[in-house]
């Protein structure tokens, strides 16, 4: 069997007659094998097709080879073979050449759904195909003696022979599409080598694209965006390319989305004012043209075809895909704080003992806090006595010629005096020994005895019911002692007065006799802490070292320093602790 197609190139004004095909040719053998494998295919599959040019104007099929067609059919290559002109064929008249040309585009379009159907199968655009079966169609088939013809995108049918619902009549529909493709040169209306498995698995990305079906399907080539389609992938396309085409300068002026909308796609946005129509009509080809020739998305003529496929809509996800943010910079991890340092003892703060918790050495620390004052009220004298450095000088040697001197016999002394004269103003820490065995300090702690005897018997008084057995009492009490005296000793030239803390742990049991409300006691524990500060007080006098006067000269010039002295905690050991008893009347 054989058809009839026609492509002209150019004004087809300047050829009179078109070339006929001869029936039974290779064009024609392959448009029957193509149209079989058509009707053999499940939905979804395609085939390869080539566009190559061709000399013969008009194929056609022949009504008289109907009976033919399945002798003559041959498998072929999944490829539509390229048109050679052989110098075979015969001419039509000059009227039927004029009555085809005069009706070139004028039919009417398939369905929407055929098209998709027919272009997926054998993978080609047929937007732009047009179906004529009016008289003229039908008078040109009988004057050539076939069923239907095809000339260029132009395909006329023969009486009741358009039939797509029909088995036959979609065969002879698809034998016809190929001789439409056979006949065209653009290599963008045929479709490319299907896409593999692969590359459909690959989706659009970017954030405008990646969630519409219709244009994933696009991408696919499954079909592209077509010609006459109103959808939202359209709408989508619109947008991509206005935001793309838009000119710098535009893009960043004021009102921006509608002075780009009216620049690019003025029709398709009313002039700016609303979104994108969805329509893809003649703007939108041309727009996507315009998008094709700026990035050299060409055919293999130069040509931009302004029909949105896997190619152009690739380079559009691309443009548009989220910038990745950068990862960010993994933070460096916080050098580990130091660990704070212990906060350096205040060597300068009196440390009591473990049993001394409640002794009150305010007495003590207060007179060191009043200690400059009190030596600030002789400057005048000291200015007086003492007017230049050299006279302090001298004052300051006499003193401590006095530590050389007296070292021997009053050591501690002479240190203490040393460590003030050093004007550092460090606690000292004087040995509990050379206290324990002063006779002054016995002396304070037999009136703590006193203090602590008297504390028990009010704690028993203040009991409800007397205690019938023994009971403790925890209690402390300091008072001030006072070491200097005649004849001197190394502890009362040291310190002179002091504070002396004791604690003790007494066991009072009930010891009546006759009647009388007795009581048996004994210190189970008793510890003893003294404190001092040494300072001079104006007024005073001291035969060991001179005077209190010239002593605070000193430490008004920073030659002296008052400072504060403590001793360890110690146990008493004296007489004041021995057991006795005591009367409650």
């Amino acid at each position: 069997m054989s058809f009839v197609s026609s492509f002209i190139r150019g004004n087809t004004s300047i050829r009179p007659k078109l070339k006929i095909g001869q029936a039974g040719d290779k064009y024609e053998k392959e448009a029957d094998a193509v149209a079989d494998r058509v009707m053999r295919m499940p939905s979804g599959e395609g085939l390869q097709m080539k566009p190559e040019n061709s000399n013969i104007d008009i194929q056609m099929k022949c009504a008289k080879c109907e009976e033919e067609e399945n002798v003559q059919m041959k498998p072929s290559s999944n490829s539509i073979t390229q048109m050679k002109s052989e110098g075979e064929g015969n001419f039509t008249s000059t009227d039927l050449s004029s009555q085809i040309n005069c009706s070139k585009n004028s039919g009417q379009s398939m369905s929407e759904n055929l098209t998709n159907e027919m272009s997926d199968k054998i993978g080609a655009d047929f937007t732009g195909v047009k179906i004529h079966t009016d008289q003229n169609a039908i008078q040109m088939n009988q004057e050539i003696g076939a069923q239907a013809f095809t000339h260029g995108k132009d395909i006329y049918f023969n009486q009741n022979k358009y039939n797509p619902d029909s088995k036959d009549g979609k065969h002879l529909l698809a034998h016809e599409l190929t001789h439409v493709v056979q006949q065209d040169q653009s290599r963008e209306v045929i479709r490319k080598k299907p896409l593999s498995e692969v590359e459909k698995s690959k989706d659009l990305q970017s954030p405008r694209f990646k969630n519409n079906e219709r244009l994933q399907k696009a991408y696919d080539n499954n079909p592209i965006l077509r010609y006459g389609e109103k959808n939202e992938a359209v709408k989508l396309l619109q947008q991509a390319l206005i935001d793309d085409l838009c000119p710098l300068e535009t893009a960043l002026s004021p009102n921006s989305k509608e002075n780009c909308a009216k620049l690019i796609m003025p029709n398709s946005t009313n002039q700016g004012k609303d979104e994108p129509d969805g329509i893809f009509g003649d703007e939108t080809y041309i727009t996507v043209q315009k998008f094709q020739i700026k990035y050299g998305l060409l055919d293999a003529n130069g040509q931009a075809d302004g029909k949105p496929g896997r190619i152009t809509l690739g380079k559009l996800d691309e443009l548009f895909k989220a910038v990745p943010k950068p990862k960010p910079k993994p933070k460096p991890k916080p050098k580990p704080k130091p660990k704070p340092k212990p906060k350096p003892k205040d060597k300068n703060k009196i440390k009591k003992g473990k049993s001394m918790g409640k002794c009150d050495v305010s007495p003590v620390t207060d007179e060191c806090k009043k200690a400059s004052g009190l030596c600030n009220t002789v400057t005048p004298e000291c200015k007086q006595n003492f007017p230049t450095k050299k006279d302090m000088d001298n004052l300051e040697k006499k003193y401590r010629d006095y530590v050389k001197d007296q070292r021997s016999s009053y050591p501690h002394a002479s240190d203490n005096l040393e460590h003030f004269l050093n004007g550092s103003g460090s606690k000292v820490v004087m040995p509990s020994s050379l206290f324990d065995k002063n006779l002054s300090v016995q002396v304070t702690l037999g009136i703590h005895r006193d203090k602590f005897i008297e504390g028990a018997k009010k704690r028993i008084n203040a009991m409800s019911a007397k205690p019938t057995s023994s009971v403790s009492f925890d209690m402390q009490f300091s008072s001030a002692g006072n070491a200097f005296g005649f004849p001197y000793t190394d502890l009362g030239l040291a310190v002179g007065g002091y504070l002396l803390c004791s604690a003790v742990e007494m066991k009072v049991t009930p010891d009546s006799i006759l009647g009388i409300e007795r009581y048996a006691f004994e210190f189970t524990k008793w510890e003893v802490q003294a404190y001092d500060c040494y300072n001079w007080d104006p007024g005073k006098s001291v035969a060991f070292v001179g005077t209190d006067e010239e002593l605070c000269c000193l430490e008004n010039d920073s030659r002296g320093k008052h400072y504060l002295i403590q001793t360890d905690q110690w146990s008493n050991t004296h007489p004041s602790k021995s057991p006795g008893v005591f009367f409650i009347f």
